[in-house]
């Protein structure tokens, strides 16, 4: 009797379950945090986060995802929230190269929960790392760039460097050492970098005039074996074309980062193939052995392989 009268009133009062609220006070639930530090109008954020929930939803996890940042850019309370619901585990999904901070480290400790960050470069801390080999894909790229042996070689470089481009300028000077008779010079990029461009801006993209004179005016000796090396892809066809105005001809390559763009590249070789997605699924499976086994965090390459595109033959 008592059973009926509560259904009665739940079908007059039209109440619906708050599910969260139930995992909320559940002690063992199966659901996972991702967190983000990043957009999800950047392909490969998205591809990124379909790796994660076809992975962990075939496995019968639920998944909440919140942004670390409100919108002052001020890091605020994201992860004590996420703790009112005992979860299984968490991943964290970076932003050029930024961690987590010192007191949300200090609280996955405390908590000895399982926890995956992605993209991080993060040398220390209580959980596991998925990372990129930035060094050595970049190391193997300009090998392939110099077989050649240009005579100079200019490396763009963008104004705010994060850790992952501080690696791929490791790199390319470590390269030039062994090719003492190329000459290197270097510009900063004054255009908004990929973080700061919205994904509708791309499209309408354009390099401050000033700027691009300069860089005109940098390579206007070079000559067809001669090298223009960006960090990420957007400007470059902007400047292959201004230059081709002006008969000025090189070779043109970067460490592209846009997927949705790398479609039409043709006009030098980039490392294009990070597969998103597969590093999303990576990232689920990394954590759903640590919830399982409970391991101890470790650091993890993605590794990825350097596909040739373009019109240049080595």
């Amino acid at each position: 009797m008592t059973i009926k009268r509560v259904l009665d009133a739940v079908e007059r009062l039209g109440y619906i379950p708050n599910y969260t609220a139930r995992i909320g006070k559940a002690k063992n639930t199966k659901v996972v945090g991702v967190v983000l530090d990043c957009s999800l109008r950047s392909p490969k954020n998205s591809m990124i986060v379909a790796g994660i929930v076809e992975k962990l939803e075939t496995c019968g996890y639920r998944l909440f995802f919140c942004t670390s940042a409100n919108r002052s850019g001020q890091y605020k309370g994201w992860l004590e929230d996420y703790f009112q619901f005992h979860l299984a585990g968490l991943i964290f999904l970076c932003n050029e190269n930024r961690g987590l901070s010192r007191m949300d480290k200090k609280m996955i400790e405390q908590k000895r929960i399982p926890a995956v960050v992605f993209d991080s470069l993060d040398p220390d801390g209580p959980y596991s790392t998925v990372d990129f080999d930035y060094y050595k894909d970049a190391v193997r790229l300009m090998k392939r760039l110099l077989y050649r042996v240009p005579k100079q070689m200019l490396l763009i470089e963008p104004k705010r460097l994060s850790e992952r481009e501080r690696l791929q300028t490791r790199a390319v000077e470590h390269v030039l050492k062994e090719y003492p008779q190329v000459k290197c010079f270097t510009m900063t990029d004054t255009s908004k970098t990929l973080e700061e461009l919205k994904a509708d801006d791309i499209r309408n993209f354009s390099l401050n005039k000033g700027w691009l004179k300069q860089l005109l005016e940098t390579v206007r000796d070079f000559g067809e074996n001669d090298l223009i090396l960006f960090h990420w892809y957007v400007p470059l066809p902007y400047v292959k074309r201004k230059a081709e105005e002006q008969r000025i001809y090189c070779r043109y390559a970067a460490f592209a980062q846009q997927l949705d763009y790398l479609s039409s590249v043709r006009d030098g070789i980039v490392s294009m193939d990070r597969m998103y997605y597969k590093a999303g699924q990576f990232c689920s499976e990394l954590l759903l052995d640590e919830i399982t086994e409970k391991q101890e965090g470790s650091a993890c390459l993605h590794h990825k392989q350097l596909i040739l595109n373009g019109n240049i033959s080595l």
